[in-house]
């Protein structure tokens, strides 16, 4: 019935082309096909012709019709009309007329445009189709001239284009009100919140908006400030959404939205600069993150923070980051470390965020059988509840803290991440987590390790710096020597500086090919030795030595590490060094500080060969009082004021080779000539007296005194904590254990353990996962 006036008896096209216009002619003249063929002159416009209102509202009920054209002389013209009006509100209705007069004020009322055709419909109006000219509302002038300024469609006067132009027109506006309250509802029924601010302002938010900013109603939201709904520390970061000019279309900015929960939700802010009301505006779409962009961002923040914990220098910062990452990766602002303190039996707090920090007014230890934290450290097991509940197991059944995720660090301790509301921890935040975990674990190792290879090399340091044999650094193969200890100096006449800046062939012409071969052992052997080796002085004169080599590294470079030990008929330097292993054995064995001093007193005799005593530090008096020496006689108190006290309180050593001569001894008219006095840290002093000291003497009584500095502080640390040092290994209580696979779960449904605070835990666990692979 619908078609073009060219093709009747076909059913109206389908709209495949580019929004046509499909008009409705009601007209029951004969020119009726006339007039449609003028319109579809116009290549967007098909027609249809109809004779009657019956058949016009038929034509409505069955077929998609975006315009309405009626002669509106026609009799039943406004029955027609108020009949579409009811069935079709927004369909536009454009009515001509051939004869002089404006429609009747009730067609007009409803109608909306009208135009006057003059001329013949096969003609089109006049050849140029612009004869119409605008005329008043209702196409005529008030007797006095005037505009009535009733809201009356505009009407016109022209040919069949004019009226084309017309029903476009109407189209036109018609599908844009359509669009609008398309678009507006399409916004409306957006899962994606959206928003629009004017001066940082909402003046819009649909539905979903409302819910992710936790209002009860837009009423709450219109007429605030956008960056008052963000969390504090993003608030700078979307200042420029005020500005429509700063906003940079189409980029995201990540923001965290407190809403109505406690933990804040993280959502992506694309912005977009608009017009609302014809002022200059902001449209926000705010996407939750998706499950694919929240694993990838997961993963990123995962990887990045593994990178940095692998690059922190002290267990500290390790912890710090590991807490940070919680909040980063599974958005759970409270989350602590502990660790295990050997010494005390007990986890003890290293990290927390601050949140979890400000939750509690002391961080709590937990130690065997006070928490479910200890629970998840002596098993092995990592620990979910979803809810607080009063169980015995619990640190503090009156929590604020309800789900925890408890992940044990291995040897090291136990990461807790919780939550202020109840519920579960989801199988992607177990994982992560027990990724997490394993990063810490790695990077804790790392860090005691390369803490191990630190104390090795200062240990290393101090014994070659302070050894009483010489020692060279040296690369053969590059005929180089890299360094010397003070002893080796002495040995061969120089000064460290001249000795570095030597070749090995100048200290040693005749034995090179001797060190290259202990060179080429060292490298597959821990240690090789050589005797008979000689060395030249700085005066000529030689020295044969037995040197043991070793292979070390410095600064990237392999070298080797030789010592030369002056080979001695009366056997002085190979007494020397058995009285110091066998006095350092003794120190480290000791029970109370008695026995280090025996020990020190028999060391310092031997090396030096002479009269030794030890004294201790009597803060009280501030004075040293003689607790052991070799000859009790030729002892006593020494104050203040006097060279040896002098000593003391500068922490370093002092030789005096003429004793007699010094204004402040302590014990002045003395027979021998030399004194040598020794710190032992705070702890006292070591006296070496004899009618002479060298060099070699004095660092070996100097090593002696460390020794003893040593064992003295282990004694006081002991008695600080009660009991000796434990031996290495795991005591950690006498919880049982299932001997689960490492990084098994198990999760409960009730009962919660504070991270950071406190912990809860009720029934039993009732679910146990395999951890993924590599986590």
């Amino acid at each position: 019935m619908y078609a073009p006036a060219a093709r009747r008896g076909t059913p109206l096209p389908a709209m495949t082309d580019p929004e046509p216009i499909r008009v409705l002619i009601v007209d029951e003249s004969d020119r009726a096909e006339d007039l449609a063929r003028s319109l579809e002159r116009d290549r967007s416009v098909v027609t249809a012709v109809v004779k009657t209102g019956e058949a016009a509202l038929a034509a409505l009920a069955d077929g998609e019709v975006d315009c309405v054209v009626s002669e509106y002389r026609s009799v039943g013209t406004v029955d027609l009309l108020a009949a579409a009006r009811r069935a079709a509100p927004g369909l536009p209705f454009v009515l001509y007329g051939r004869e002089d007069g404006p429609p009747t004020e009730a067609v007009s009322a409803i109608a909306t445009d009208h135009v006057r055709i003059v001329g013949d419909a096969d003609e089109g109006g006049s050849p140029d189709g612009n004869d119409g000219e605008a005329g008043d509302a209702d196409g005529t002038d008030d007797a006095d001239g005037s505009d009535d300024g009733e809201a009356t469609p505009a009407g016109g006067v022209g040919g069949s284009e004019a009226l084309a132009g017309a029903v476009v027109d109407a189209v036109a506006a018609a599908r844009d009100d359509d669009h609008e309250v398309r678009a507006r509802t399409l916004l409306e029924a957006s899962p994606v919140a959206v928003a629009v601010l004017v001066d940082g302002e909402f003046v819009y938010v649909n539905g979903a908006g409302v819910d992710l900013f936790g209002a009860d109603d837009r009423g709450d939201l219109f007429g605030r400030r956008f960056a008052d709904r963000v969390h504090p520390d993003d608030r700078d970061r979307v200042g420029d959404f005020a500005d429509p000019d700063a906003v940079d279309d189409g980029v995201g900015t990540e923001v965290r939205i407190p809403g109505k929960g406690d933990d804040p939700r993280r959502v992506e802010a694309v912005a977009r600069a608009v017009e609302w009301g014809g002022r200059p505006a902001t449209m926000l779409v705010l996407p939750g993150t998706t499950d694919r962009a929240r694993r990838e961002r997961r993963v990123e923040t995962l990887q990045e923070a593994t990178r940095e914990m692998m690059a922190a220098t002290s267990i500290e910062a390790v912890c710090e980051l590991a807490v940070e990452t919680c909040r980063e990766v599974l958005d759970r602002p409270y989350a602590g470390v502990w660790l295990y303190d050997e010494s005390a039996e007990a986890l003890r707090s290293v990290a927390q965020t601050d949140m979890a920090r400000d939750l509690v007014e002391e961080v709590p230890t937990y130690v065997p059988g006070n928490s479910l934290s200890w629970r998840a450290f002596a098993t092995g097991k990592v620990q979910v509840y979803e809810d607080v509940g009063g169980t015995d197991e619990a640190y503090n059944p009156e929590t604020a803290m309800r789900g925890e995720l408890i992940v044990p660090l291995g040897d090291w301790g136990v990461l807790n991440v919780a939550s202020l509301e109840s519920g579960g921890f989801d199988p992607e935040e177990r994982r992560a987590a027990r990724v997490l975990a394993g990063d810490v674990e790695a990077a804790l190792d790392r860090v005691d390790r390369e803490e191990r290879l630190r104390e090795a090399s200062d240990r290393f340091r101090k014994s070659f710096e302070h050894g009483i044999e010489a020692a060279l650094i040296a690369d053969v193969e590059g005929d180089a020597i890299v360094g010397c200890n003070p002893a080796a100096a002495e040995l061969l006449g120089y000064s460290r500086a001249e000795l570095t800046s030597m070749a090995v062939s100048e200290v040693h012409p005749d034995d090179v090919d001797t060190l290259r071969d202990l060179a080429d052992r060292v490298a597959e052997e821990d240690h090789a030795r050589a005797e008979g080796v000689t060395c030249v002085r700085r005066d000529g004169t030689t020295v044969r030595v037995e040197v043991s080599a070793a292979h070390v590294e410095l600064d990237g470079r392999g070298c080797t590490l030789y010592h030369m030990r002056e080979v001695d008929e009366d056997r002085t330097g190979e007494r020397r060094i058995e009285a110091l292993d066998a006095a350092t054995r003794r120190m480290t064995a000791a029970a109370d500080p008695d026995a280090v001093a025996d020990a020190a007193v028999d060391a310092a005799a031997v090396v030096a060969d002479s009269f030794a005593a030890v004294y201790a530090h009597d803060p009280d008096g501030d004075r040293l009082v003689p607790v052991a020496a070799t000859d009790a006689e030729g002892v006593g108190v020494v104050t203040e004021g006097t060279v040896e006290m002098a000593a003391f309180e500068a922490g370093e050593s002092r030789l005096v080779e003429d004793y007699g001569s010094v204004d402040d001894p302590a014990r002045p008219g003395t027979s021998f000539d030399a004194l040598l006095a020794v710190p032992i840290g705070d702890h006292g002093q070591i006296h070496v007296r004899a009618p002479a000291l060298d060099r070699s003497t004095r660092r070996a009584v100097e090593t002696v005194g460390r020794t003893a500095e040593t064992a003295l502080d282990r004694l006081e640390r002991e008695a600080g904590s009660g009991g000796p040092d434990p031996d290495s290994g795991d005591e950690r209580g006498s919880e049982p254990s299932e001997s689960p696979d490492p990084g098994s779960e198990t999760t409960e449904t009730s009962g919660s353990e504070a991270a950071g605070s406190s912990e809860s835990e009720t029934t039993e666990s009732r679910e146990s996962e395999t951890p993924d692979s590599g986590s």
